[in-house]
């Protein structure tokens, strides 16, 4: 397996898992999904980035839509998975199969334990490197998590050569600019919305999930800013805007499922347990994707 170090960096759009209207996995929405990434030339893409999509999951469905987004990514595309919400050892052998099946890394976060001390954090995370020496971003996204991690022991997590980076949330943008300056810790962004700040603050990359919809877009705005080209991000950022707005509705897959569906892009059906958009959210999603039509890429 390749150095942590060896793994691109850049755009990794958050997948949504599709399914069909009996409950099983919707091959051919989710293969559709990745072509679209392909095509846009996005550095990697992302399953169960959604916590909620991570913990509904059977493993055996992991397994099978793995498989099938696997398939259609080929050699040339990086998969990452998202895991790391159960106990150390069990986040071990979750990542040993999806390893062993052709995932690339690993999006983990932290169990899912309010209570766990920092020192306990720490050790989640190097255990899992050590045992499985697969290349991951580790989450510090309290609201999703549960726990967040200090500037400490993220500097101590950015030291273990397993670790492509940290994946942000932005409560913590505050300790965004002291970290890339220290050069101790690479920084993902987490909300699109954050993007060009975390970009052109020197951050490494994000994972989007606006890149389902505008995956060129999303490219751009991220070169852009690796180049320095403020006026350029700035731009991208700017005709991005009403996306980022409506993003921030409801949970990722339920959002970017109900955009899809205005697009008419294939994306299967929801999960019985999955929230629904109506009324004022949804008119106020149609009103935000209405603004994007213009730069609609296909």
């Amino acid at each position: 397996m390749r150095k942590a170090s060896a793994y691109p960096k850049g755009l990794f759009t958050a997948l949504p898992t599709p399914f069909k209207a009996n409950g099983s996995v919707d091959a051919k929405s989710l293969s559709f999904q990745i072509a679209r990434q392909k095509k846009a030339r996005v550095e990697a893409v992302v399953l169960w980035s959604d916590a909620r999509e991570e913990i509904e999951l059977t493993f055996e469905e992991k397994k099978a839509v793995l498989e099938i987004a696997l398939e259609a990514c080929g050699k040339n595309l990086p998969l990452v998975v998202g895991t790391g919400r159960s106990s150390t050892l069990e986040t071990i052998d979750k990542i040993a199969v999806y390893q062993n099946m052709g995932a690339a890394a690993a999006l983990v976060s932290t169990p899912d334990h309010p209570l766990i001390s920092q020192e306990g954090a720490y050790r989640h995370f190097s255990t899992i490197a050590r045992a499985t020496q697969c290349p991951m971003i580790v989450r510090n996204i309290p609201e999703k998590t549960g726990q967040e991690l200090r500037v400490k022991t993220l500097f101590a997590l950015g030291s273990i050569p397993e670790v492509l980076g940290i994946q942000e949330a932005p409560h913590s943008y505050v300790h965004l600019k002291e970290r890339i300056l220290q050069k101790m810790v690479s920084i993902f962004a987490d909300h699109d919305t954050w993007i060009y700040s975390y970009i052109l603050g020197g951050g490494v990359g994000a994972v989007s999930v606006a890149a389902n919809l505008f995956p060129g877009e999303v490219a751009r705005l991220i070169r852009a800013g690796f180049l320095d080209d403020r006026r350029g991000a700035k731009d991208a950022h700017d005709r991005l805007f009403p996306l980022f707005k409506a993003l921030a509705l409801a949970s990722s897959s339920t959002i970017i499922q109900a955009s899809m569906r205005y697009f008419s892009l294939p994306t299967g059906n929801y999960r019985p347990t999955a929230p629904r958009l109506a009324g004022a959210q949804l008119r106020f999603l149609h009103k935000q994707l209405k603004k994007m039509e213009a730069f609609w890429e296909g």
